[in-house]
C-alpha cells in the first residue's frame, strides 16, 4: 500500500503518489485520451494500490476529465476517503473573461468544476499558471473567498517562477488571506531548474532565534531569579539587611522593618555602565533629575488599567495574560495560524514571564468561523489550563472549545488579532464590568427585543428564557471563556422566532467594512434573502454551515469606548454605540443550534427596545428600569 503523507505544511493527508486524470475523458483533439469505460480499470487498480489523491483540471478534455473523475471516484470511494484537486486558468468558455485568474473567472470556474465533478467542494484548488494581466491581489482575494465559501479546503499553485510564487504568498500573508499549501512544479530528470529556487522556496526555513526571543529569555531568567530570591528570603524570614525577629504568640518569623533613617550597609560593585553614567556632565544630570521629577508627578494608572497607552503588541500581550490571571502553576497553550505567528510569539513571551509551562501550537488555517478544529488541537486544548486562540477564524463556537471549557480550561479567543487591536485593550476594565453586567441583566430579564435603525433595520426577536453574557475581560475563573479585546453583552435569541429586515451598515465578519448597506430578510428566524454588498457571499457561506447556517444566533451590544469599526470582527463587535446580529451556531452560549459557521454583521447607531422599553437610542445606552 502507498504511504500516506501530509500535503506540505497542511494537516490533510494524501497518498505519496497522485493519479493524474489528464488522460481520461474523451477529447476529439487528443486521440490518446481514454473514455470512461477504458479509464475505469486503471483508476480501480490505483484505488486498490492505496491511491487517495486524484488531480485534474477544468481544461483537461474541455471539462470531460472532471466529469469522468467525479463519476469514477463515486463508484470506488466515499467522499471523505479521497483528496480531489483541480485547477483554474486556461480558457473554458469563449471571450476574454473565460480564462485567466480574474475574480470573475475564478468564481465562475469553481462553480463549473464542482458541477462537473458532482461534488460540494474540492480539497485542493490550484492556479494552473501565473496571470500577467490580473493583479495578484485580486487573484489571492478571490481564492480566499472561495475557501471562505467552503468550496475548497486548501489552495495550491502550479508552474510559475519562484519569485511569482513568493509574491503571491507574501500578498496573501500580508492581507491575512489563505496562502498556498502546495506547488505542482515542472520537474523531471531532464528539467531540474526548479532545484535552484523553487524547491528551496517551498521547503520550510529553519526558524532562527530573533532578538525578541533572546530578550524574552533574559527577562524570563531575571524574573525567575527574583522569584527564587524572594522565596529564599521568605523562608529564612529576612529583610534586605538580613534581620529577622520571632513573633512571641505564633512562633512564626516576620520580617522586621528597618529603623528610620538607616541605610543598607551592603555595597555593590559598580558596573562599567554605572561608572560611565557618573562621568556625565552636570547639565545632563540636572536635566535627568527634572525629567524624573516630571515623571514622578504623573499619577499612576488605576489598578484595573491593565495596559499602557502605547498600544504596542507586547503591552497588549501582557494585558491579555493579566486578564486570564496566569500563575506559575498554569500550563499555557497558544494556538495560531501562520498569519498570526507574530502575535502568538508575543503572547508566548508574556506567558513565559509568569510560568515555565508554555506551548505554541500552529495549525493550518481553516476555511471559516466555527469550523471544527483538528483532533490534535482539540486534545491540546483540554490538556492546558489556559488557552490563547489567536487564529484567522474564530474557534469560539466549536465543539473543541466547548469541551475544553467544560473541563475547566480558561480560554481567550483573539481571532485575527493585530496591533490595531492593541488600542482596544487599553480600557477601564472596571467600566466594562459594570456596563456589561447592567446590559446582560437587562437582556436576561426581557422577553422580546426590537431593533431599528436609520439605515432601515426593523426586526423583532424573542429572548424569553435566554441568559445573556457579559464579555468584560475577566477570565480568571476555571472554565472562563471570552474574547479579547473585551467589551460586549450578548444573548442567543430563540432560533425559530424573528421576522423583519436587518440592514448591516457597519461591517461583516470575514468580509470587512461595508461600503454599501447589506439588507437581509428574516422569516421565522432564518435569513431567506439578501441584497446589497456581499449578499451572495453571505448566503453561500451560511449555507456551507449546514442546516442551521442561516438561523439567527446572536444579539450583541458593544461596550468598549476604545474600539472603533475597522473591518476586524474582534474589534467591530466591541465598539461602543454599535450592535451586531449573527447567524449560525448559538449552542456555545445558550442557544440550541450547532452549525459549521458563525457570521456577525454590525449595525451603526441602532435603537434597541426590550419589552417596549428603550435600552439603546441611536447608539446611546440607556439605564434599564429593571436596574
Amino acid at each position: 500500500m502507498i504511504e500516506q503523507v501530509r500535503l506540505g505544511g497542511s494537516g490533510i493527508h494524501i497518498s505519496r503518489l497522485a493519479l493524474g486524470m489528464m488522460s481520461y475523458g474523451r477529447d476529439p483533439e487528443r486521440s490518446w485520451a481514454l473514455d470512461e469505460q477504458a479509464a475505469e480499470p486503471i483508476v480501480k487498480r490505483a484505488a486498490d494500490a492505496g491511491f487517495t489523491f486524484f488531480d485534474t483540471a477544468d481544461m483537461y478534455s474541455s471539462g470531460e476529465s472532471e466529469a469522468v473523475t467525479g463519476r469514477l471516484l463515486r463508484k470506488l470511494f466515499s467522499r471523505d476517503e479521497i483528496v480531489v484537486a483541480t485547477k483554474v486558468f486556461y480558457p473554458t468558455t469563449p471571450g476574454p473573461n473565460g480564462r485567466g485568474l480574474s475574480r470573475k473567472h475564478i468564481l465562475a470556474a469553481i462553480d463549473a468544476s464542482l458541477a462537473r465533478l458532482g461534488m460540494d467542494y474540492v480539497d485542493l484548488y490550484q492556479v494552473h499558471r501565473w496571470d500577467n494581466e490580473t493583479p495578484i491581489e485580486e487573484t489571492m482575494e478571490a481564492l480566499h473567498d472561495v475557501v471562505r465559501a467552503g468550496k475548497t479546503r486548501y489552495l495550491g499553485a502550479s508552474t510559475m517562477h519562484a519569485w511569482q510564487f513568493a509574491k503571491a504568498q507574501h500578498v496573501a500573508g500580508r492581507n491575512s488571506w489563505t496562502t498556498f499549501v502546495s506547488m505542482q512544479n515542472r520537474y523531471n530528470l531532464l528539467y531540474r531548474e526548479e532545484e535552484r529556487e523553487m524547491l528551496p522556496q517551498c521547503l520550510p526555513a529553519p526558524r532562527r532565534e530573533t532578538r525578541n526571543d533572546s530578550r524574552a529569555k533574559r527577562r524570563s531568567a531575571r524574573a525567575d531569579l527574583r522569584h527564587r530570591r524572594r522565596l529564599r528570603d521568605h523562608r529564612q524570614g529576612r529583610n534586605g539587611r538580613g534581620d529577622a525577629r520571632r513573633l512571641s504568640r505564633t512562633g512564626r518569623t516576620r520580617v522586621a522593618p528597618a529603623p528610620a533613617g538607616s541605610h543598607c550597609t551592603h555595597r555593590r560593585r559598580h558596573s562599567r555602565r554605572t561608572r560611565r553614567r557618573r562621568r556625565r556632565s552636570h547639565t545632563t544630570h540636572a536635566r535627568n533629575r527634572r525629567d524624573h521629577a516630571a515623571r514622578a508627578a504623573v499619577s499612576p494608572p488605576a489598578p484595573d488599567q491593565r495596559m499602557s497607552t502605547s498600544g504596542n503588541l507586547a503591552a497588549a500581550a501582557q494585558a491579555a495574560a493579566e486578564c486570564l490571571g496566569i500563575a506559575a502553576s498554569d500550563e499555557v497553550l497558544v494556538l495560531c495560524n501562520r498569519a498570526e505567528r507574530a502575535v502568538a510569539e508575543a503572547l508566548v513571551a508574556a506567558a513565559q514571564s509568569r510560568t515555565d509551562a508554555v506551548r505554541l501550537l500552529e495549525y493550518p488555517t481553516l476555511s471559516r468561523n466555527g469550523e471544527e478544529l483538528p483532533d490534535h488541537v482539540a486534545k491540546a486544548m483540554q490538556d492546558a489550563s489556559v488557552v490563547f486562540a489567536t487564529t484567522t477564524y474564530s474557534i469560539s463556537h466549536t465543539r473543541a472549545r466547548l469541551a475544553a471549557t467544560a473541563g475547566g480550561t480558561r480560554i481567550a479567543s483573539m481571532r485575527g488579532f493585530t496591533e490595531a487591536d492593541a488600542q482596544a485593550m487599553s480600557v477601564d476594565y472596571e467600566l466594562l464590568r459594570s456596563d456589561g453586567a447592567r446590559l446582560a441583566a437587562a437582556l436576561t430579564a426581557a422577553e422580546s427585543c426590537r431593533i431599528t435603525s436609520a439605515a432601515g433595520t426593523d426586526i423583532r426577536l424573542s429572548i424569553k428564557g435566554r441568559r445573556a453574557t457579559a464579555d468584560d475581560g475577566n477570565l480568571q475563573e476555571p472554565g472562563a471563556f471570552g474574547n479579547l479585546p473585551a467589551g460586549e453583552a450578548y444573548v442567543a435569541p430563540l432560533e425559530t422566532i424573528g421576522d423583519g429586515i436587518v440592514v448591516f451598515d457597519g461591517a461583516l465578519a470575514d468580509h470587512g467594512l461595508l461600503r454599501a448597506p447589506l439588507s437581509v430578510r428574516l422569516e421565522a428566524g432564518r435569513a431567506v434573502d439578501a441584497h446589497g454588498e456581499a449578499a451572495d457571499w453571505l448566503l453561500s457561506t451560511l449555507d456551507a454551515g449546514g442546516e442551521h447556517g442561516r438561523s439567527i444566533a446572536e444579539i450583541g451590544i458593544g461596550t468598549n469606548p476604545s474600539a472603533e469599526l475597522c473591518g476586524l470582527v474582534a474589534i467591530d463587535e466591541k465598539a461602543l454605540g454599535t450592535a451586531h446580529l449573527a447567524f449560525g451556531t448559538s449552542a456555545s452560549f445558550g442557544g440550541v443550534n450547532q452549525a459549521g459557521v458563525h457570521i456577525d454583521g454590525m449595525l451603526r447607531a441602532p435603537t434597541i427596545d426590550l419589552d417596549g422599553v428603550p435600552l439603546m437610542e441611536e447608539g446611546k445606552l440607556k439605564t434599564p428600569p429593571c436596574l
